[in-house]
């Protein structure tokens, strides 16, 4: 406290706020695991407009995304391959900001931003297992169906982890607008990890979202997700391999809550601090065992998926 407060903050509180902060970042990443819709290639790090902002923009706006409001986050490797990528541009303003701040702006209707907190997925197996790995649909598919039973034939164990991307023949996905059917297979994600399925075993595989291949009542328009092609038995299931899960998302995807703490009768100084929505509690105490003078930071929050149709993982 002899040091002037510009000093004070400096040495101490910053670096206090920086791990709360940090904390409540890498929460928000981790959310990743509830997006079931990706593009790009796993383990190609994207490093240009075509194999980024191009690829999560169509994927948005084909599922009727809104047009505003949307942010692109990136790892490390995929920020600086496209910040390098786009030094190729002839645009003045653009390639001068990467030049001198390894800014990316807004481009493509997207905010971007670079977070060192973005993840990977690790995929329960080895890309080119799923050839043999198949679901029984033969009864059709029931409109909230969230689970399939898997049979594995691949002659050799297998896994499906909590945040694998699958996708299932004979399953589109569809415009949730227009109902109608789009030409790729719907993306979903595994919201139970299996565990490990011996060779001709089988288990409960459960995703995200449930789906709907019914078009409504009475004419309603319903919450029809996807299309069916037909109901055979045997549907081969695919798994994305192993990814870094970079990000691009509507603002209402996902939502952040922070709840202001109580002030403790009992502490001798106390202070909450609240703005925007975002709230931190300092309290100060001394130790007259240890001689030391406690300060002590801390929040609530809570961090929660809300709409994941509207995020799209950019695999690299």
């Amino acid at each position: 406290l002899t040091l002037t407060i510009d000093q004070y903050t400096k040495r101490y509180l910053n670096s206090a706020m920086l791990s709360l902060a940090n904390q409540v970042d890498y929460d928000l990443c981790g959310l990743f695991t509830q997006v079931p819709k990706a593009v790009g290639t796993p383990g190609t790090t994207p490093n240009s407009f075509a194999t980024s902002v191009q690829l999560v923009g169509q994927k948005l706006d084909e599922v009727a995304c809104p047009k505003d409001d949307r942010r692109l986050v990136n790892g490390p490797a995929a920020h600086w391959s496209l910040a390098g990528g786009l030094l190729s541009l002839y645009q003045p303003v653009i390639v001068k900001d990467v030049k001198e701040g390894a800014a990316l702006g807004r481009f493509g209707g997207f905010d971007t931003f670079m977070d060192q907190n973005i993840q990977s997925q690790t995929a329960g197996v080895a890309a080119g297992f799923t050839a043999n790995v198949t679901v029984d649909t033969s009864g059709g598919v029931a409109d909230g169906t969230t689970s399939f039973t898997v049979t594995n034939s691949t002659g050799s164990n297998i896994a499906f982890n909590v945040g694998d991307v699958i996708t299932i023949a004979g399953i589109y996905e569809a415009n949730p607008v227009s109902k109608q059917a789009l030409t790729y297979l719907k993306q979903l994600t595994v919201t139970a990890a299996t565990g490990t399925i011996a060779n001709s075993g089988t288990a409960t595989l459960s995703f995200a979202p449930a789906l709907y291949a019914g078009s409504g009542q009475s004419g309603e328009p319903g919450p029809q997700n996807c299309s069916v092609s037909s109901t055979a038995n045997n549907k081969v299931v695919t798994m994305a391999a192993s990814h870094v899960a970079n990000i691009a998302f509507h603002k209402n995807a996902f939502a952040l809550a922070m709840v202001p703490l109580e002030l403790p009768d009992g502490a001798p100084f106390k202070a909450r601090q609240s703005y925007d929505g975002l709230s931190v509690r300092v309290i100060k105490d001394y130790d007259v065992t240890n001689d030391i003078e406690i300060i002590r930071l801390d929040i609530l929050y809570g961090v929660k998926t809300i709409y994941p149709e509207l995020a799209v993982r950019l695999m690299g």
